[in-house]
C-alpha cells in the first residue's frame, strides 16, 4: 500500500468519491443485493442517491476511496431511499420490493439512546483487503466520535472478524436470531458486540 490512508467523512469528499463508496458497498454486499440485478453497476446507480454523507467515513488512498465504515445514531440512519431510483431501474414490481427491503434494513431508525453510535456497512475494497483498512477506519470513529457506546453486529460464523473487535475493545453482548440493523431481510443469527467509552 502505497502513501498513507487519509479517513474523511464523504461530506468532506467530491461526488465521485461517494459513487467509489457506492461501488465498494455493492460490492461488498452483493451477494444480498444480486435479487435487484446481475449488474453491480445498474444496482450502484439505484442506491448511490441513498448515502447521508456525513454518517458516512471512507479511507481515501491516492484519491481514491478504498474502504467505508457507517454511523448510524438517534439522529439517523447511514440511508435514505427513493423508490423513484428504484423502480426506474428495476421495474415497478422488483423495484419497489428492492427499495422496501433496503429500506426496511438500512433506513428504519435504531432503538439507540443519544450516546449510542451503531456501526454499520463495512466494506473495503476487494484489491485493497487484508492491509487494515477497515480496523483503521473503526478505530478513527471510535477516537474521533464522541459517543459513550459502540454496537455493532457480527455473523457468528465469522470467527476472524470477531477477534478483530474483541482487539479493538469490543465485548459480546448478545446472539439474535433477526439483526438489529443492516441486512437486506431476514438473515441467520448475529452476535451483537459493543464498547464503552471510559469518562
Amino acid at each position: 500500500m502505497n502513501g498513507a490512508l487519509t479517513i474523511k467523512s464523504l461530506a468532506e469528499l467530491e461526488l465521485g468519491h461517494v459513487r467509489q463508496a457506492a461501488e465498494i458497498f455493492v460490492e461488498s454486499y452483493y451477494q444480498s443485493l444480486s435479487f435487484l440485478s446481475e449488474h453491480p453497476n445498474t444496482i450502484v446507480d439505484a442506491i448511490v442517491h441513498s448515502f447521508i454523507r456525513e454518517r458516512y467515513y471512507a479511507g481515501v488512498l491516492d484519491d481514491n476511496v478504498v474502504g467505508i465504515v457507517a454511523c448510524s445514531t438517534k439522529e439517523g440512519r447511514s440511508h435514505r431511499f427513493d423508490p423513484k431510483e428504484f423502480i426506474l431501474r428495476f421495474g415497478l414490481f422488483k423495484g419497489y420490493i428492492g427499495y422496501r427491503r433496503l429500506r426496511s434494513s438500512l433506513e428504519k431508525p435504531l432503538e439507540l439512546n443519544s450516546g449510542q453510535c451503531y456501526i454499520e456497512s463495512v466494506a473495503t475494497d476487494t484489491a485493497f483487503r487484508g492491509m487494515g483498512i477497515s480496523t483503521q477506519l473503526q478505530q478513527h470513529l471510535l477516537e474521533h466520535l464522541e459517543f459513550d457506546e459502540f454496537i455493532l453486529e457480527v455473523e457468528p460464523e465469522n470467527y476472524v472478524a470477531v477477534q478483530l473487535y474483541e482487539k479493538l475493545g469490543f465485548s459480546i453482548i448478545e446472539s439474535q436470531t433477526e439483526s438489529k440493523g443492516n441486512r437486506f431481510g431476514k438473515g441467520p443469527s448475529r452476535v451483537m458486540m459493543h464498547k464503552i467509552i471510559p469518562k
